[in-house]
């Protein structure tokens, strides 16, 4: 039973003090994972015993992304591709509901939605941790959810957002060069 926590204090979107929190809520319950550390170049203080990782290789991530229970790398703004790395590796995630991850992926896909407080994250946590077959379930979801061309989509998008951009430039061209037009009659007939 382990978790991989992205530890980056210093950013603060990143959600990190919510999961140091819940996970502290875990070790006051007599819930004691191994916990390791990532992302962050310095030690950050932890209320329970942990591994630092550090800033790790993509290689190192996956090794142990690939050796862990469960994986939590909160993103409260933006989009994140480390949930996305840890999803290929078949590695089930915790995240908060309503972020960007959710909007991407959906439900189902090996990441568990919870509110963004340390009560929630850790009942999420809880029930990775100590549910196998729950666990099984999730791994599997997520190693399909990569599979399922998520960069096909983004290729698809970044596709028809060029397509959509450069025929909105043609209509501007088109329009102005129209304008150019209207003027020069109107020069002509003065």
């Amino acid at each position: 039973m382990s978790v991989a926590m992205y530890g980056r204090f210093v950013t603060g979107r990143r959600g990190v003090p919510l999961v140091r929190d819940a996970l502290g809520l875990l070790w006051q319950r007599g819930i004691r994972p191994r916990v390791f550390v990532f992302g962050t170049e310095e030690p950050p203080e932890m209320p329970f015993p942990y591994e630092f990782v550090g800033v790790a290789s993509p290689r190192q991530l996956a090794r142990l992304y690939n050796q862990v229970t469960v994986g939590v790398a909160l993103s409260l703004t933006n989009y994140s591709l480390v949930p996305l790395e840890m999803l290929a590796c078949g590695l089930p995630v915790v995240d908060v509901a309503g972020g960007s991850l959710e909007r991407e992926l959906g439900h189902g896909r090996g990441v568990f939605y919870t509110e963004a407080t340390p009560a929630a994250l850790a009942a999420a946590l809880e029930e990775l941790l100590g549910d196998r077959d729950k666990w099984r379930d999730a791994s599997s979801a997520a190693s399909a959810a990569t599979a399922a061309a998520l960069w096909g989509r983004a290729a698809e998008r970044f596709y028809a957002s060029v397509e959509s951009a450069l025929q909105a430039a043609a209509r501007a061209a088109e329009s102005a060069d129209g304008a150019t037009r209207q003027v020069a009659v109107s020069d002509r007939q003065r």
